[in-house]
This record gives C-alpha cells, sequence and structure tokens, in this order.
C-alpha cells in the first residue's frame, strides 16, 4: 500500500540518518513534521522530516521529502521561501540532495548537512528494511559504520 511504504521509508530514514548522528557524534536534532511558517513569505510547509545542527530555534538545516507516488520537485519553490539550507526527495528508491545557493536549487552529489553519509547505501537499506526486524536493521547499519570507521 503506497501510504504504508511513505510512512515506513519516512521513519526508517529517520532512524538510520540517527544512528548516522550517533556513531559520527554528530549535534543532529529533529523535529518529525512540524509545521513551519514564515507570515512575511506567506509559506508553510509540513516535510515528512526536518532535522538541525544544533538549536532548534531557527530555519531547519535540513527537510526530508519522501514521495511514494508523487515529485517532490514541485514543493522546492516553497522550501526556497524559507531559505531552508538543504532539502532530501526521496524518489523511486534514491535520495536527491539539493542546496540553497543564490535562491534556488542545485542538485548536489552528496549532503552538506550529514557529512560523509552514503546516501545510495542509505537508500538501498531504506527501501529493503523488513517490516519486521527494523531494530535489527538499524544494529546492522551501526555495526557497519563502525566496520567503516576502523578501516580509515
Amino acid at each position: 500500500m503506497p501510504g504504508d511504504d511513505h510512512e515506513f521509508w519516512k521513519m526508517m530514514l529517520a532512524r538510520y540518518v540517527f544512528a548516522y548522528a550517533e556513531e559520527l557524534d554528530l549535534d543532529l536534532n529533529g523535529l518529525g513534521s512540524a509545521t513551519r511558517r514564515d507570515r512575511e513569505q506567506q509559506v508553510g510547509l509540513e516535510p515528512d522530516e526536518w532535522f538541525f545542527i544544533g538549536a532548534l530555534d531557527r530555519v531547519p538545516d535540513l527537510a526530508i521529502e519522501i514521495s511514494a507516488s508523487r515529485s517532490g520537485v514541485s514543493k522546492l519553490e516553497s522550501y526556497s521561501r524559507l531559505r531552508v539550507p538543504e532539502v532530501w526527495l526521496f524518489e523511486r528508491s534514491e535520495i536527491e540532495v539539493y542546496r540553497f545557493v543564490k535562491n534556488s536549487y542545485v542538485r548536489r552529489d552528496r549532503s552538506v548537512v550529514v557529512r560523509g553519509i552514503d546516501l545510495v547505501d542509505l537508500a538501498h537499506r531504506v527501501v529493503h528494511t523488513e517490516r519486521r526486524g527494523q531494530i535489527a536493521s538499524v544494529r546492522r547499519y551501526r555495526d557497519w559504520l563502525r566496520q567503516q570507521r576502523r578501516k580509515r
């Protein structure tokens, strides 16, 4: 069911991002899908997930949109009005990163907000995580991250 996929992917993507942040000791904080409004810009947004580096008292550093059946690219215009520095669109089992540069979004290969995260691996994990066994999947991701760090 598409709605179920959307909610499941949203939750798993957030869980994996938090696991990554914890393993690398990043000061990453989430606010779920809380609505952000800017009356002056006449815009209000409710992404699937907001993330902040540090304090939660300003424009979020990262918005994540999960799209099981619709294009999130059209939402970039609204995000630009809030001046959100980075937006991830999870579409077609891929994570597309957009950075806000000179009043518009530019597609990038990697995240600036969550530095070093392997987005191809992350997207693969999200779509291949079994509905049952989520904690074990996140634990395997943590183990993999630790192995990668030891190799460096």
